[in-house]
């Protein structure tokens, strides 16, 4: 179909060619859950899936849970409508019946007017960024997304476009999946190569533990004042694969700083590691640092190498120990004493030195590959954007 035509598309309010609803507030107790087989969808269920249907939810309700709440057919279309993942603008399919969390807005579409799957994706199309002039708190009201406008070809060309679009969407799916899997298999290569150095037990490595080799100390446990500037103040959650981020870190007091550090003051060369709630995502301190630290490990290493104690630290084989080990239930956690009579295996200084360098090289490679890859998903995500577009300049 021309352009010219679709500038003939009549655009309707979304209240004219669809039922719009809200979500309920989500039940309180446990006992409403209890045996429940009733599927109650949450933000998180549709955040899982992101685009597309959505079959199955993380809760269930059961009769006394159900009752007095607002049941949606199979076929609604779910969009996040209030809280943090509104402008992550994510939109589903239900593709069974179920109730609805109150964060989310359904939307049935009026089948003698529109296709559901073709609204499905022209609501994919509209961003809630764009629908609010205040976005401090991101917040769809019902009467603002009945007035969304929305292009209403006849039936049957919106038909050709789904057509199309679920077969395009299908293939970038497709490659998408295996461009992950790529990317997942780069890093298995470097994790087993690690993890074959690591527990070769073919060869005259001292056997000790870590607080013998290493000086292991933690961070304060205490919650002291934040403030609007200061030092940084790094938790587990600053710890990540690639390094140490200071996003969402908290500002303390010069005073605090300086108190915390009395016991765990970090130097260049020194490895931290995450040791409650997430488990593991060992850190080399690579500069000077101005910081104190929260619930995490601190291992003075001294003169010895840091890499080396980091590559260790996140093998597979010395993760899966730890978080088989770890303790608690809400908040998995390993102890200060835990981590300093945690068996290891050293080389000497020399060897540990060259086994560095060889894994910093298919590191750097596999970061490489890493990149391509994620690249590539990039360009993935660019292509279904594409497509829309064109699907609804007509051009398809």
């Amino acid at each position: 179909m021309s352009g010219q035509l679709v500038e003939q598309w009549p655009f309707k309010p979304l209240h004219e060619i669809a039922t719009v609803l809200g979500g309920s507030s989500a039940p309180q107790g446990e006992h409403l859950f209890e045996g429940g087989t009733y599927p109650f969808i949450r933000t998180a269920d549709v955040g899982k899936i992101r685009f597309g249907e959505i079959f199955e939810t993380k809760d269930y309700l059961n009769e006394i849970g159900i009752e007095k709440l607002r049941h949606f057919k199979k076929g609604t279309i779910l969009l996040p409508k209030s809280g943090a993942s509104t402008f992550l603008n994510h939109r589903v399919i239900m593709g069974m019946d179920a109730y609805v969390a109150s964060h989310l807005a359904g939307i049935k579409a009026d089948e003698a007017i529109i296709d559901p799957r073709y609204l499905l994706y022209a609501l994919s199309r509209i961003k809630a960024q764009d629908l609010l002039q205040e976005n401090a708190y991101p917040s769809l009201n019902l009467s603002l997304i009945k007035g969304i406008e929305i292009p209403v070809p006849p039936l049957e060309e919106q038909q050709r476009i789904v057509s199309i679009l679920d077969e395009a969407f299908e293939q970038v799916a497709n490659t998408k999946a295996q461009t992950m899997m790529n990317l997942q298999g780069a890093y298995n290569v470097f994790t087993s190569f690690l993890d074959t150095i690591i527990n070769d037990t073919n060869n005259d490595w001292k056997d000790t533990v870590l607080g013998d080799e290493y000086d292991v100390r933690d961070g304060t446990h205490d919650s002291p004042k934040y403030h609007d500037e200061g030092h940084y103040l790094i938790t587990s959650k600053n710890l990540k694969r690639e390094g140490l981020t200071y996003a969402k870190a908290k500002f303390i007091s010069p005073i605090d700083y300086h108190q915390i550090n009395k016991r765990s003051k970090v130097d260049k060369g020194d490895v931290l590691f995450a040791m409650i709630g997430t488990i593991g995502n060992p850190v080399v301190i690579e500069e000077e640092p101005d910081f104190a630290i929260k619930n995490v490990a601190l291992f003075k290493v001294g003169e010895k190498n840091g890499k080396f104690l980091k590559y260790l630290l996140q093998s597979k084989s010395k993760m899966t120990k730890m978080l088989c080990d770890a303790s608690g239930t809400t908040q998995r956690f390993v102890s200060l004493r835990y981590l300093r009579g945690f068996p290891i295996r050293l080389p000497s200084d020399e060897d540990q030195n060259l086994i560095v360098g060889k894994l910093d090289e298919l590191f750097d490679n596999t970061e490489q590959l890493a990149k391509k890859y994620s690249e590539e998903l990039d360009c993935l995500d660019e292509l279904k954007q594409s497509i829309l577009q064109e699907a609804f300049n007509g051009t398809l």
